[in-house]
């Protein structure tokens, strides 16, 4: 049970800060290339690797389901995980008001 637990902090540490600001970086470079470079407006370069990583992750999980391979679904798993831990740091803040 303590194995399970570090493996996870492990695979957690590594996604949260290798995987993560990698990504992000990616972003960022993305955006510099289609605005720079092919003069596009604002935010392309961000939409096409948001459209480009979304049908990724769509195609990965039809390949999964038709060859039911388990590093193939831990694979998605991950993905997935880290496709919605982008978009959580995306939202703003909750608005609590008690008035």
């Amino acid at each position: 049970m303590l194995v399970a637990g570090v493996i996870s902090i492990i695979i957690l540490a590594f996604i949260m800060y290798a995987v993560i600001p990698e990504i992000v970086n990616l972003f960022g470079h993305t955006e510099i290339l289609f605005v720079n470079t092919f003069r596009l407006p604002f935010n392309s370069g961000t939409i096409f690797l948001a459209i480009l990583l979304v049908t990724l992750i769509v195609l990965f999980i039809k390949v999964t389901t038709i060859t039911n391979n388990t590093l193939r679904n831990v694979t998605i798993g991950l993905s997935l995980i880290l496709f919605f831990h982008l978009f959580w740091l995306k939202a703003p803040p909750p608005v609590i008001s008690f008035f």
